[in-house]
């Protein structure tokens, strides 16, 4: 009897799994989840042909210690045309951002910060969050954006709206970065 009963168990398990596994995602997350690996694929190249910015900071956190920080922005170079008051029609590029990636240590851990964002419209879409649990564990939060809303937040649970802040960390990052390279205000 018992050997009955955890074969249809296991039977039960296996058709779960078949049936969730046939499934199709969502398709916003499966969107997002594509730019996030055509991004992957995008960094590889344009770091080679130099389209990445670094920024290393190193501070103090109080009870913590000593903390680097790496800023890594990485972005497409569009050149379009600039009309002059003459004119004359001059060559003008823009560098469209279209992935963050900020790293930083926290005692003896090294923690990751990941932001995306749509190189076309320069829409944030997704978040990587790595952080510490009150154990001293590492956690993965991962948080999709559509529409400028949060839309789907994955992983261990994290502060109550959460998701906001991270909204607001990427922005301030962008913001921080068409500073720097000089693009165009909207």
């Amino acid at each position: 009897m018992k050997t009955l009963r955890l074969s249809l168990f296991m039977a039960c398990f296996v058709l779960a799994c078949v049936a969730r596994a046939a499934q199709p995602g969502d398709p916003v997350i499966d969107a997002i989840d594509k730019a996030y690996r055509q991004a992957q694929e995008a960094i590889k190249h344009d770091s080679k042909m130099g389209n990445d910015m670094v920024t290393t900071v190193r501070y103090i956190v109080p009870e913590k210690g000593k903390t680097t920080a790496t800023l890594r922005f990485f972005f497409k170079t569009i050149q379009t045309e600039m009309y002059m008051p003459d004119e004359n029609v001059e060559p003008y590029y823009y560098h469209p951002l279209y992935f963050i990636e900020r790293t930083y240590n926290v005692r003896t851990h090294k923690l990751c910060e990941q932001y995306l964002f749509d190189p076309s419209t320069e829409q944030f879409l997704f978040a990587l969050v790595q952080d510490l649990d009150e154990l001293g564990q590492l956690v993965e939060r991962r948080y999709y954006y559509h529409e400028g809303d949060i839309y789907s937040k994955q992983g261990e649970p994290g502060e109550p709206n959460d998701e906001i802040i991270v909204m607001y960390q990427a922005q301030d990052l962008k913001r921080a970065f068409d500073n720097i390279i000089m693009n165009p205000k909207e």
